[in-house]
């Protein structure tokens, strides 16, 4: 997830600006979907599958031009939500 959210030129910032290519989009779609296959160190698996699921959601609506999908992404992207409920160690 570093690589997808954390550098400065990282791919979730330029979905957020409506900055990231046809690639990007697929690249990250890519990510979120091999996250919700893998087990999260701590936590609630449904709630895992949950929040995935909505970061997956907003990736293919981006994809698809739908003018709810930028907002609907920048509220499924909550890096401190998630690693408080799921981040191991």
């Amino acid at each position: 997830m570093k690589k997808y959210h954390k550098p400065e030129d990282a791919l979730c910032k330029k979905v957020g600006k409506g900055e990231a290519t046809s690639a990007d989009l697929s690249t990250l779609l890519k990510a979120y979907e091999d996250m919700k296959g893998a087990t999260p160190p701590k936590g609630d698996k449904a709630v895992w599958a949950k929040n995935c699921d909505a970061l997956i959601s907003a990736v293919k609506k981006v994809q698809s031009k739908d003018a709810t999908g930028a907002s609907d992404f920048k509220k499924a992207v909550n890096c401190k939500g998630c690693h408080d409920g799921f981040k191991g160690k």
